[in-house]
């Protein structure tokens, strides 16, 4: 990723902070003014693949020096900068607090389209939250709208930015005695029956400590244990018994005979009234 920092040491600190944020799309600048005019303002793609062939046409100098001294001004308008694409919700990533600041609010990470074709989003504050309130789940086919294309190839959300729907999965596993050991990168729901509280540990490599969470799901007939960590450890918080959860991207370890859910950064944990609706649970 090009960040402020990257641009500042390739020209040699001849540049501002803000002005080196402008010119990387760091997050750390995330610009909530700039949008397009209106959507047809917007470059229009079918899918990731199509969006990422403009991409890697329209900026493949991008590492190179000169382009850092090529930049638009971050007011400056360009319907190239801007997106509209539709595609599989590949991957959401937790949601985390920032503070850059002047500016502190919640962003997520989303992974769009299929294997071997994906381009990482960033989504801020409101746009973040839509994706739990509304229950948008992995595998879900959607739209995205006025997105801006950043300096190193991602995209990001704006104020303007709108995502929608098109297709739902309901791909997640509710039936618990269908799970297999060593089961991995799979998307369970179920109903809290037990949870506890939030432990720090010492991380193994000695870089600090981690937030560890566990809790145990039922499907109605069957319970498993589910192991926290890090920031789905974090996003335990928000759970209570009774509630409906549903875990993307998780694995099955197991723990003598028992199989137990291991979840980790790379999972998303949420839960949502839509979701019971969705997959009929009581």
């Amino acid at each position: 990723m090009v960040s402020a920092e990257d641009v500042i040491e390739s020209l040699s600190g001849m540049v501002s902070r803000e002005k080196a944020g402008a010119i990387a799309n760091d997050p750390a600048n995330p610009n909530p003014q700039t949008s397009p005019p209106n959507d047809a303002a917007a470059a229009d793609f079918t899918d990731v693949a199509s969006l990422l062939e403009f991409i890697n046409s329209k900026f493949s100098a991008m590492q190179s020096h000169q382009l850092f001294q090529q930049q638009r001004q971050p007011t400056q308008q360009s319907t190239d900068y801007f997106v509209n694409v539709n595609d599989y919700l590949y991957r959401v990533f937790n949601q985390s607090v920032y503070d850059y600041g002047s500016r502190k609010g919640v962003k997520r990470d989303i992974v769009l389209g299929k294997e071997g074709k994906t381009i990482r989003m960033t989504l801020f504050d409101n746009l973040s939250r839509i994706i739990d309130s509304e229950a948008f789940e992995r595998g879900d086919t959607v739209r995205i709208r006025n997105a801006v294309i950043t300096q190193n190839g991602s995209l990001k959300s704006i104020n303007k930015t709108v995502i929608s729907r098109v297709a739902p999965s309901a791909l997640a596993i509710s039936d618990f005695s269908t799970l297999k050991g060593y089961e991995k990168n799979i998307d369970v729901i179920g109903k809290v029956i037990e949870i506890y509280p939030i432990k720090y540990v010492n991380r193994l490599d000695g870089s600090g400590q981690v937030g560890v969470a566990n809790c145990t799901l039922s499907d109605s007939s069957t319970t498993i244990r589910a192991a926290f960590w890090g920031s789905s450890a974090a996003a335990t918080a928000d759970l209570n018994v009774n509630d409906i959860v549903k875990i993307e991207f998780c694995s099955v370890h197991m723990r003598g005979e028992d199989k137990e859910l291991y979840v980790n950064d790379s999972s998303r944990v949420f839960s949502s009234k839509l979701l019971a609706e969705r997959f009929g649970i009581k």
